[in-house]
């Protein structure tokens, strides 16, 4: 009896092809199993309902489907520990490919998370710009109150009766100070954005072509669960974007690259600088972000925030970004 055969080779990219030659034993028990699990769903003429017999089950199974199903059946059973036994940690679903049926055979490719290099990190410092408020910025959000009231003229009893400011003077050192906030609030998220666009400039990764396509049917779905929303086809919204269908995929592809790419250089950052948020700090910073909520809005998303849960693993992520900013935005 030759018994069902393994074969494992590493290839570039950080991937693992596991070919499996499944012995006819083999194949021959897991047929059995699967048409006997058929066979207490089936309803067939003339049989009572789950006991229609096994030989009957296969003359009504299409092949294709009975060897998708045989196959399901193996990699349910063998896969986690080959897995488990190889020492590999998949981060995308496995790729299975039936070469042969007879043998039958299996090309199982394993995706692992590539190693990660950062170049020009210096780059990642984005400088922040001085934050200037004109005296011109003061005299224009002036005459834009001025004219949402109606007011003839400025006056330290105006300012008084309307805004419960003190004076005119009083009126502009407030707007000053607003506009500064405005404004430096204005640079942070510019800084932000601009960190996250360099942090794919300087990686060095090597993808796997599984990776990439993998990305793009998520960047795909999405946009057709998008169109779905506006009851539009894809082959409408092409028409109206004016967007041929290849440059469509070209640019897919393109920013299916550059997530990955942002997405390890984040982990590589992370690790590097080793940001972590304790479940003391967790604690304590939740506790406060739910006090400042209603309490019927605190009521309501407490349990949201509990740890395993969704809420926590945002705010979570949240706090690690928050930290990892700090460290280069001074």
């Amino acid at each position: 009896m030759v018994d069902t055969k393994t074969v494992i080779e590493k290839l570039s990219h950080a991937r693992t092809r596991c070919t499996i030659i499944m012995s006819d034993t083999e194949r021959n028990a897991l047929e059995q199993k699967t048409l006997e699990r058929m066979a207490k769903k089936s309803h067939v003429k003339g049989f009572r309902a789950g006991h229609a017999p096994l030989a009957i089950i296969k003359e009504q199974t299409k092949p294709e489907t009975l060897m998708e199903d045989i196959i399901h059946a193996f990699l349910q059973e063998r896969l986690p520990k080959l897995l488990q036994e190889q020492k590999l940690t998949p981060i995308i679903h496995p790729r299975v490919t039936l070469t042969s049926r007879t043998p039958l055979t299996l090309h199982i490719i394993i995706v692992e998370k590539p190693p990660v290099q950062l170049r020009g990190k210096d780059a990642l410092h984005i400088v922040k710009k001085e934050i200037l408020v004109t005296d011109d910025d003061v005299t224009k959000a002036l005459d834009t109150l001025k004219k949402e009231h109606a007011l003839a003229e400025w006056t330290d009893g105006v300012v008084q009766k309307i805004w419960g400011v003190p004076s005119l003077t009083e009126l502009r050192a407030s707007i000053t100070s607003a506009l500064k906030r405005q404004k430096e609030q204005a640079e942070q998220q510019r800084r932000e954005e601009a960190f996250f666009e360099q942090i794919p400039q300087i990686v060095d990764v090597d993808l796997a072509p599984e990776l990439i396509e993998d990305e793009e049917r998520q960047i795909l779905g999405s946009l057709q669960e998008n169109l779905r929303t506006q009851n539009l086809s894809f082959a409408e919204w092409l028409k109206r974007t004016g967007k041929a269908e290849e440059i469509f995929r070209t640019d897919t592809r393109s920013e299916a690259e550059r997530r990955l790419r942002l997405r390890f250089g984040i982990d590589a950052l992370l690790v590097e600088h080793q940001i972590a948020v304790s479940e003391e700090e967790m604690a304590k910073e939740l506790g406060e972000f739910l006090r400042s909520l209603p309490a019927s809005e605190r009521d309501r998303l407490a349990p949201l925030y509990s740890p395993g849960k969704e809420g926590y693993e945002r705010f979570h992520w949240q706090r690690r970004m928050q930290k990892l900013l700090a460290v280069f935005l001074e």
